[in-house]
């Protein structure tokens, strides 16, 4: 048997972060906190955020930002769900990242298949899903009842691949933050960083491309670049 007749067909996967990614996430979650802390006489400023909060869920944040204001950190639990439903809200009402939409349409013409995950509990992050639109487009979640501080981390790219019954090698991560960055690479995936305002001084070293805008690139220009080919 020769070398191209080993070779296999492996259908290429799209990963992208739903609250980070399809909507402005941290900026939610920077003013849910803002607003829900000011109310106990903290003020949130940028600085304190990106040092204490850039954590995926309020529970995680609260506390490590109390702290660093010489607050209690104890007791927190009626400021958590608070935030956790301004950004639920929030996230409800928002639009579907434009930018995101155009790399969405030529996964669809390269018959590359999109999914997308969430640190919200199943039944959140599917309502964000039809709300946005996501569903329809034939986007696939994967959303967890519990997450740790580090979400999403090496553990949580390799149960969605092995989820999938795909190699790593075969799939694209579309990430946001270092952390994600740097996990998605550890699992053998080519990984893109889109920061925001909130994670663009991270290291993203290893990234395919670092963009500033996910128009920076045209969309199908961005997946061919980055993707491999659909044998191995």
């Amino acid at each position: 048997m020769t070398s191209a007749e080993a070779r296999t067909e492996v259908p290429r996967h799209l990963f992208f972060e739903l609250e980070n990614l399809a909507v402005q996430g941290r900026e939610i979650m920077f003013e849910a906190l803002k607003d829900t802390l000011e109310t106990k006489g903290v003020e949130l400023t940028v600085e304190r955020y990106v040092r204490h909060g850039l954590y995926p869920l309020p529970e995680f944040a609260i506390p490590e930002i109390l702290k660093a204001a010489g607050e209690k950190a104890d007791h927190t639990k009626r400021l958590e769900e608070q935030v956790r439903a301004q950004v639920r809200e929030r996230i409800e009402g928002a639009e579907l990242n434009p930018e995101l939409v155009n790399v969405l349409d030529a996964a669809a013409e390269l018959d590359v298949q999109p999914v997308t995950l969430s640190a919200f509990p199943p039944d959140v992050a599917g309502s964000w899903m039809q709300k946005l639109g996501l569903e329809e487009r034939g986007v696939r979640l994967f959303a967890f009842e519990e997450v740790r501080p580090d979400f999403p981390q090496v553990k949580t790219w390799l149960t969605i691949v092995r989820e999938e019954g795909i190699p790593a090698r075969a799939c694209m991560a579309l990430t946001t933050s270092s952390r994600a960055c740097k996990a998605a690479l550890t699992t053998d995936m080519t990984a893109v960083a889109a920061p925001d305002r909130f994670t663009v001084f991270q290291d993203f070293s290893g990234a395919r491309f670092v963009l500033e805008n996910l128009s920076d690139m045209k969309p199908r220009e961005l997946l061919e670049s980055t993707l491999p080919a659909r044998t191995f």
